[in-house]
């Protein structure tokens, strides 16, 4: 029974993805321009990666400070 539940499930997914990668594919192929297919291809999302801290420490430098930690 649970078998069943469980590959109802996994089946379920694999025909919405399919469904979704197929309409997209059809956007891409029945668009009759670039714009087109600009207009109508999902925009990627702008990266809000935060720049890293100024603190940060050379290579050499953290290794000379394990080296001091594990030697006491």
């Amino acid at each position: 029974m649970l078998i069943e539940i469980l590959l109802t499930l996994i089946i379920i997914t694999v025909l919405v993805l399919s469904y979704l990668e197929r309409k997209d594919l059809n956007n891409r192929l029945m668009a009759r321009s670039l714009k087109e297919l600009r207009e109508h291809t999902d925009k990627d999302e702008k990266n809000d990666i935060e720049p890293e801290d100024d603190d940060t420490i050379p290579l050499e430098d953290a290794q000379d400070l394990i080296q001091e930690e594990m030697n006491g």
